[in-house]
């Protein structure tokens, strides 16, 4: 803790769909029920004065733009959590 970020990677799952009139999905990039995604980094993904590597997990349930709409046609509060931490994970090297 209190380092600096060498790398960063994210990795978004998505689903887009349009609900009028009728539900069209026009693309899903989410994982199917009790699927797993597995990564794994090498020793030499990482640069060498690197002391630890921080993973986190976050679900959001509204886009930015998705949440604005709501908030402005129906009076979503703006303070609504959007995003949630699922888990954390820190390894030490």
């Amino acid at each position: 803790a209190g380092g600096s970020v060498i790398r960063e990677e994210v990795e978004t799952l998505r689903r887009l769909i349009l609900y009028r009139p009728i539900i069209i999905e026009f693309s899903d990039t989410r994982l199917g029920p009790l699927v797993q995604r597995s990564y794994t980094y090498k020793g030499s993904d990482i640069v060498d004065n690197a002391a630890s590597a921080v993973v986190e997990i976050e679900y959001h349930i509204l886009s930015d733009r998705a949440q604005n709409k709501l908030i402005k046609k129906y009076g979503l509060p703006p303070d609504t959590q959007k995003l949630f931490k699922l888990d954390s994970y820190d390894f030490s090297f």
